[in-house]
């Protein structure tokens, strides 16, 4: 017969099987932990997979919104070739960005010896003071009369508006200039000596009326700015949406042909000043 085990022996071996299954158990849950590690890894790894072609398909979407942009820009047909029957362009500006335009172009108001302008382009917008001067062409909103860009707020210029020196190359003083010819006396004539029909076409005025035309535009306008990197798209926003009246361009002007009479009076002086002095081709 067998021998019995000993009391002694029945407890080691009963320890030894509590043993050895705590140590299956502990292993088992090891295993556990590594496989929820691993699973979690696989996950995490998924997430971050997935973030990253979110952001490749979003940045695709963006790229190819950009190149829209750009072409829909490209396509616009330059501000040289538009007539006044010309539709406004489309821009693609957000309103908050019309918004703040206008509102900065008010609250910078102010005359052209006090305004702070920024290192920026952007666009300026000029207004008269006192309302009804430039009968029978009718200023909008609280005096506004023209609508500008620069590529450089800060360098000033449209300060080339205000400078006796430059009617031949503003057509806002040359708009003025001949709304105002009889009122301020203006004289015109050629802006250079050359045979050029683009000299009386963009004619200036006599030393004595230059000087005349700029005293009244120091006192009587004012000048606003706004700061953008979308000067160009601000521009086919403003002229059309606040249809300032000396804007010949960009909007559908009712005053263009009256006003573009006027200036033709001023152009036909000066060629005929052209002609008195023998320099006609």
């Amino acid at each position: 017969m067998p021998k019995a085990k000993t009391p002694r022996k029945k407890a080691t071996a009963t320890k030894k099987r509590h043993a050895a299954a705590k140590k299956a158990l502990t292993k088992r849950k090891a295993q556990a932990v590594v496989k929820k590690a691993v699973t979690t890894s696989k996950r995490h790894a998924e997430a971050a997979k997935a973030v990253t072609t979110r952001k490749r398909h979003a940045a695709a979407k963006k790229a190819a919104a950009t190149r829209v942009r750009k072409n829909q820009v490209a396509a616009a047909p330059p501000a040289v070739a538009r007539t006044a029957g010309d539709t406004p362009i489309p821009h693609l500006l957000k309103q908050v960005e019309k918004e703040a335009a206008l509102q900065a172009l008010l609250q910078t108001r102010s005359a052209i010896s006090e305004l702070s302008a920024p290192s920026e382009s952007g666009a300026y917008a000029i207004y008269l003071r006192t309302k009804g001067l430039l009968e029978p062409f009718k200023e909008v909103g609280r005096g506004l009369i023209y609508i500008g860009l620069s590529t450089n707020l800060a360098d000033r210029e449209f300060e080339q508006h205000f400078s006796s020196a430059n009617t031949g190359r503003s057509t806002l003083r040359r708009s003025l200039g001949a709304i105002l010819k009889r009122q301020l006396a203006l004289v015109a004539i050629p802006r250079a000596p050359g045979p050029s029909e683009s000299n009386v076409r963009n004619y200036c005025f006599l030393e004595d009326g230059e000087t005349r035309l700029t005293n009244w535009m120091c006192e009587h306008l004012e000048i606003g700015v706004y700061a953008s990197p979308k000067y160009l798209e601000l521009e086919n926003f403003l002229v059309p949406e606040l249809k300032p009246p000396l804007n010949l361009n960009k909007w559908r002007n009712p005053h263009r042909t009256e006003i573009m009479e006027l200036r033709k009076v001023s152009a036909d002086e000066a060629r005929r000043a052209r002609a008195h002095r023998g320099n006609v081709p």
